[in-house]
């Protein structure tokens, strides 16, 4: 909330006087950091007029409105891009002379909404964790060595699964080999059970 100060008779908004000037920078240096969802509607500024030095209740809201409308003016010409369709200006005839600009700036979550996210996500993972220990893993593959394959030993292998933690392997391979020199053979057969 800012609150823009007015000389009792006057509608002039003097930028420089009683601290107008500052207050102005950093409102226009909020309004800067929320400038896309201002410009979106997501985010009103409210502008709210009040006069009380006037003779008639209408003399004040005429010069209350005059008011409001002076200081939307340094905002637009000094906020670079904002429009009519940004502001709610209100006027009034009590309290005093000054104008009161309002951002309604969306507040992050509360502790109780981060905690309830926090909760739902433990949550969630639990599922998910819940979940894969039911999943059913495969019961039975099949296995090769394609390394020792290329060597002309040709293997395969079969693997049991009991459970999660326990399963049994059987790996097998086989290979003959010869050379026509004096008919020399080589021969291999292995087979190698695994409990795991």
């Amino acid at each position: 909330m800012f609150t823009f100060c007015f000389v009792a008779d006057d509608d002039m908004f003097y930028v420089s006087w009683r601290g107008n000037e500052e207050k102005l920078d950093r409102m226009l240096s909020c309004m800067e950091q929320h400038k896309k969802a201002i410009l979106d509607g997501e985010i009103p500024i409210e502008v709210d007029g009040y006069c009380t030095s006037q003779a008639t209740a209408a003399e004040n809201l005429a010069m209350a409105k005059i008011r409001s409308n002076r200081v939307k003016t340094e905002m637009i010409l000094r906020g670079g891009g904002l429009t009519e369709m940004c502001f709610v200006t209100r006027n009034r005839t009590d309290k005093s002379n000054y104008v009161i600009v309002r951002l309604e700036l969306p507040v992050g979550p509360t502790e109780a909404e981060l905690e309830a996210r926090r909760k739902a996500e433990a949550e969630r993972l639990a599922a998910e964790a819940e979940a894969a220990a039911k999943a059913k893993p495969y019961t039975f593959a099949v296995r090769a060595n394609l390394l020792r394959w290329v060597t002309l030993t040709p293997d395969v292998g079969l693997e049991w699964r009991l459970n999660r933690s326990v399963g049994l392997t059987v790996d097998g391979s086989w290979t003959s080999w010869s050379w026509d020199n004096a008919n020399r053979r080589y021969a291999l057969w292995e087979v190698a059970p695994e409990v795991r």
